[in-house]
């Protein structure tokens, strides 16, 4: 979707990331949300021309 309107030699410039530094939490797991048409009738039609990320965290157990 995104290259559609891009400029034909550009070259995709697309970052989809999820940045995280921390101590307690650590990342489990990732998926794109977004990536499927609004309906069959409509294949070329997507919620956005981005991509959404949803990441699973898990809480690391502190110890002294």
């Amino acid at each position: 979707m995104a290259r559609k309107g891009a400029f034909p030699k550009e070259p995709s410039r697309r970052l989809d990331r999820i940045l995280l530094r921390s101590s307690i939490w650590k990342a489990e797991g990732i998926r794109i949300l977004g990536d499927a048409p609004v309906s069959p009738e409509t294949p070329d039609v997507f919620p956005s021309d981005h991509f959404g990320l949803a990441c699973t965290l898990k809480g690391a157990t502190l110890t002294k």
